[in-house]
């Protein structure tokens, strides 16, 4: 096979984060069609808290992994649309002997984006280099096999923020050595798994908000109930709660949350603080385009506005704070901050909670209006 650089066509797509997988096919579609990268606004959001099942550790090993790993923290989590429909996909288990290189190449070639899996504890210049094992996906668009490397989608600088990234040949076999056993993502025990994505040239997609779409997003939003279904639930005990009380908990706790959790954990908290600042933005978009649709009258675009707005400002302030604690603890192991660093958290999470509860119910209402008048416009046809 002949020496060449393939570089498939793709940009990150950044402006939600949902999953590793799911975004990069997100930022493959958008390629196709710009339509899909609307998609995010019909996914429904649910602010979430692990809680310990019984109110106990199941073991002072769990106690460890619960604490150190930040596990504890609140976290807002976007439901995962149903993008594989839009893919011909081939699934290839691999072994240490195959030559992944090759593999790769052909694919490339035929068109196809692959998911390799990977430990980014070989990753330069990432967060998890030379420190923690991390097995991941990496999305592969593209390689260089004059100069052996690969062109990636990682978010292994910056944790949940997607970028352009390049790795050699030899440090792809390393961190792919790494995940035969014992741990695989999706794989079985003694292989690697590779998955390829082509697009279907068949796509036919059209985004379409409709009333019935945003009713259950924020329905979801509001919605509170418990969750066990996660591995985290049954290996260490904990119990998953959903809805927007969980801001209102989160504000008794998390003093004590933040200052249990390791170096190696913390950088993770980047994103998790973030999250919670990025939906008001979000939801920012969403007005225009509700807007630019017909579908809000001004006045009420202008009152959700201020809300969120308002919102986003607390919200900055909560993730500048986390910030703040993870650049002085990561310079110095010893810190520990004055009792009073979190006190303007421990007083403006209420708020918020208080806030998004009036946002929500504001929103709810304007939809109720919204669907009364699509009634009466029907019923007058």
């Amino acid at each position: 096979m002949n020496k060449t650089v393939i570089k498939l066509p793709i940009e990150p797509y950044n402006r939600t984060f949902i999953n590793c997988i799911t975004n990069n096919l997100i930022a493959v579609l958008k390629t196709h069609n710009d339509s899909f990268e609307n998609m995010d606004y019909s996914l429904a959001r649910s602010y979430s808290l692990f809680k310990l099942k019984d109110n106990k550790f199941l073991s002072e090993d769990a106690r460890s992994q619960i604490l150190g790993g930040g596990l504890l923290t609140l976290e807002l989590t976007t439901e995962s649309p149903d993008v594989e429909k839009y893919f011909e996909i081939k699934q290839i288990d691999l072994t240490e002997g195959d030559n992944i290189h090759i593999l790769v190449k052909e694919m490339l070639l035929d068109g196809y984006y692959i998911f390799l899996e990977t430990d980014r504890y070989h990753f330069p210049d990432g967060i998890e280099y030379n420190k923690r094992s991390f097995i991941h996906p990496t999305f592969i668009y593209g390689i260089d096999d004059v100069q052996q490397k690969y062109f990636v989608i990682e978010d292994c600088i910056t944790p949940r923020l997607f970028e352009h990234y390049e790795i050699t040949f030899s440090q792809i076999d390393k961190a792919f050595k790494e995940c035969l056993p014992p741990q695989t993502l999706f794989s079985q025990p003694d292989k690697g798994m590779l998955k390829a994505y082509k697009p279907r040239i068949d796509i036919n997609y059209d985004f379409v908000l409709t009333l019935e779409v945003l009713e259950r997003k924020f329905e979801k939003l509001n919605f509170e109930y418990y969750d066990n279904t996660h591995d985290f639930c049954e290996n260490l005990g904990l119990v998953r709660k959903y809805g927007l009380n969980c801001i209102q908990e989160f504000s008794e706790s998390f003093e004590y949350v933040f200052e249990s959790i390791t170096i190696e954990s913390l950088p993770i908290q980047y994103a998790l603080a973030t999250f919670p600042y990025d939906l008001q933005k979000h939801n920012l978009l969403l007005l225009d385009h509700l807007d630019r649709n017909n579908l809000i009258l001004e006045s009420q675009r202008r009152g959700l506005e201020n809300r969120y707005k308002g919102l986003l400002k607390k919200w900055e302030v909560y993730r500048l704070t986390i910030y703040k604690y993870i650049y002085l603890k990561t310079k110095r192991t010893d810190y520990n901050p004055d009792p009073n660093f979190f006190r303007e958290l421990k007083n403006l999470l209420p708020e918020i909670y208080n806030e998004e509860l009036q946002t929500a119910k504001e929103f709810s209402d304007i939809l109720r209006y919204m669907g009364e008048n699509y009634e009466q416009s029907n019923s007058s046809k």
